[in-house]
């Protein structure tokens, strides 16, 4: 230690004593801090809180005299390392300085001090204090180290312990899995045989474990095949494409393990044997450098023959979902926030349902995003659908399915399978409530002709209940009016359309009648055609009773000719925008009365069994009208006779 950097204390009662001796100090250590004490408390405060390097202390001192301040220091862990020399005017002898090195003191110098001694001592003192420092200091540092590494050790020891009780739970966890998984375990060696087994493989086999270890897994689960070979499983004409031996091989071979590997072996599990089938997978473990394979197997026989089953069922299922006659769709139903059926979703559908609906690809959509609109326009199927959801009462119905391209009527099934879905099964009576409206629209023109009106009025009515009957958006009665047939009565025709339509009679530059070769008025477009027996039951359009009918005539007029179509025609109708169009004659004993028209800008409103319909309820109107035609000559007739009479008189 440098003197410069030195702090000495001096502590003595007398202060002539403390000035000479920091004058002496003060020429052999020059920049050494100097501090003075006059007692002894003092003095030990000064050295707790400057801690100097080297404690000058008298022993001759009232109060508490050198010896006891130096055992006061000496008991201070913070002071003891302080070397103290005591400075006394005392006789020096044996006893004074054997008490004061009892006290602690490190050096004993007597008054009056030789400088020499005095600053040798000092810096004898200053190298103690400084070895002092240095030890504790190392003494820290050592104590400091063990401490951290008895931390460290206690802390490797603690994760030890808990590594250990760790693995020691994992190993009774695996023991206790090892031995309660219901999957049968086998550990194979290279050779393939069994050196641990579980109780599952054991109650598998119908052997004790102790018997099977030391065996090949095919003679472990009673395979037939290891029966083959008087070497045992896997010598055997079948073992080579066994799948267990293949996965077992495979495994150690590249150290990879196999899942879900499906074999099918013929086993001996009771009498007779059957064949069992067995779900495989494989591990490779590998312990103090020798290699094993871990076999799982979990016999799902029952499980394949329930899926089988299941196949065959939904197989039948599905060929008589797929080949009914009756349309089917399962839905689930959508509410809103208050529970009210709002729309409904596709699930599922058969090819008929296609067919009688006329709605393609369907399955996972909205009826809304299908049909839109069909909320408001038949808010009641919603309604029936979303109560046989909920409840679970089945309800069923007849409703008008129509759409612009497709119109019948649907009798529709519905139940319930869970709540919120349903099931609607549909059947097609189009053709029979076509056959009960038929039948209704014929007993009431029949009820029409028979009642008590005249011609005029008979018209009207039948031309509004033929309208009504129908369906369609236009019906016209044309009668004869000398040469000519103009509209005698219409409903749904534009006036236009009418004015335009209203003679059929062809006219030359002059406005004459055209005639032909036998001096008939040529009658143009398909109403002449019909009205003058022109037609040709050949073609598809005809019928046999001489009427014409079409669904499109904007198909009819760019798949034919004007021959095909028996002369020229206007094309008035299609240039409405008329795409269904019949035409039915009026006859009553080979004479033409006229004809009733029928017109729809919706394509697809006819059938055959319809038209067919309507040329008997035409036959009925021409008997009427000729009825009535006849009682309106014989009325005639009898009031000529009268007049003559009268006259005659």
């Amino acid at each position: 230690m440098a003197t410069s950097n030195l702090t000495i204390l001096a502590v003595d009662d007398h202060q002539d004593n403390l000035t000479a001796l920091k004058a002496v100090l003060a020429d052999a250590f020059p920049g050494a801090r100097m501090l003075t004490a006059l007692n002894g408390p003092k003095g030990i405060e000064l050295a707790l809180a400057e801690g100097p390097d080297v404690i000058l202390l008298d022993i001759v001192m009232p109060g508490m005299d050198g010896f006891e301040v130096c055992r006061r220091l000496k008991a201070d862990h913070r002071l003891r390392d302080i070397p103290v020399v005591f400075l006394t005017a005392l006789e020096t002898g044996r006893e004074s300085r054997v008490k004061a090195l009892e006290t602690g003191a490190e050096a004993f110098l007597s008054k009056p001090l030789d400088e020499v001694e005095l600053t040798a001592q000092i810096r004898a003192m200053a190298k103690i204090k400084a070895a002092h420092v240095s030890d504790r200091q190392e003494k820290q540092h050592l104590a400091s180290m063990v401490l951290e590494r008895t931390r460290d050790l206690e802390h490797e020891l603690a994760e030890r312990k808990q590594a250990e009780e760790g693995l020691r739970q994992a190993n009774a966890e695996l023991t206790a899995i090892y031995a309660s998984v219901p999957a049968a375990l086998l550990l194979v060696d290279r050779d393939r045989r069994v050196t641990k087994l579980n109780q599952a493989a054991a109650l598998f086999a119908g052997r004790s474990g102790e018997e099977m270890l030391g065996l090949r897994g095919g003679e472990v689960l009673r395979c037939l095949h290891a029966l083959d070979d008087q070497r045992g499983c896997g010598f055997g004409p079948s073992c080579a494409s066994c799948p267990i031996r293949l996965a077992v091989v495979d495994t150690f071979a590249d150290g990879k393990g196999r899942d879900q590997v499906e074999a099918v072996l013929p086993m001996v599990a009771g009498q007779p044997s059957e064949d069992r089938c067995l779900l495989i997978s494989t591990a490779y473990l590998e312990s103090n450098g020798v290699g094993n394979v871990l076999i799982s197997a979990h016999d799902i026989t029952g499980r394949k023959r329930m899926e089988e089953a299941l196949r065959v069922s939904e197989q039948r299922y599905r060929s008589l979902f797929e080949n009914m006659l009756e349309g089917f769709a399962y839905c689930r139903m959508l509410f809103d926030e208050e529970g009210r059926p709002v729309d409904l979703v596709y699930l599922d559908v058969n090819d008929a349902f296609q067919q009688l609906t006329g709605l393609l690809g369907v399955v996972g959509k909205r009826v809304t995003e299908i049909i839109p609109g069909i909320r408001e326009s038949s808010p009641e199927l919603f309604e029936i659908y979303g109560r046989v959801a909920l409840t679970g009462r089945p309800e069923s119905f007849e409703f008008d399915f129509g759409l612009e391209l497709t119109s019948r009527w649907l009798h529709i099934s519905v139940y319930s399978p869970a709540k919120g879905y349903f099931v609607a099964v549909f059947n097609n009576i189009t053709e029979r409530k076509l056959h009960e409206a038929d039948r209704e629209g014929m007993l009431a023109i029949l009820r029409l002709a028979n009642s008590a009106n005249n011609t005029r009025e008979l018209i009207r009515t039948v031309t509004a209940e033929l309208q009504g009957w129908s369906g369609c958006e236009a019906v016209g009665v044309r009668l004869r009016e000398g040469d000519d047939f103009p509209y005698f009565e219409s409903r749904g025709f534009p006036a236009e359309f009418v004015q335009a339509e209203n003679y059929l009679c062809a006219r030359d530059a002059n406005q004459e009648l055209l005639r032909d070769s036998h001096g008939n008025p040529v009658l143009e477009c398909m109403c002449g055609n019909i009205l003058c027996g022109r037609f040709d039951p050949r073609k598809p359009f005809f019928t046999a009773g001489g009427s014409f009918w079409t669904n499109s005539t904007s198909e009819l007029l760019g798949s034919t000719t004007e021959a095909d179509r028996q002369s020229r025609t206007r094309n008035r109708c299609h240039g409405e925008g008329f795409e269904s169009v019949a035409l039915i004659p009026l006859r009553c004993s080979g004479e033409t009365l006229g004809l009733l028209q029928f017109n729809d800008r919706r394509t697809g409103r006819f059938t055959p069994e319809r038209i067919a319909v309507m040329e008997r309820a035409a036959a009925s109107l021409a008997i009427a009208l000729e009825q009535r035609r006849t009682q309106e000559a014989l009325r005639a007739s009898e009031k000529r006779y009268r007049l003559i009479s009268v006259n005659a008189e």
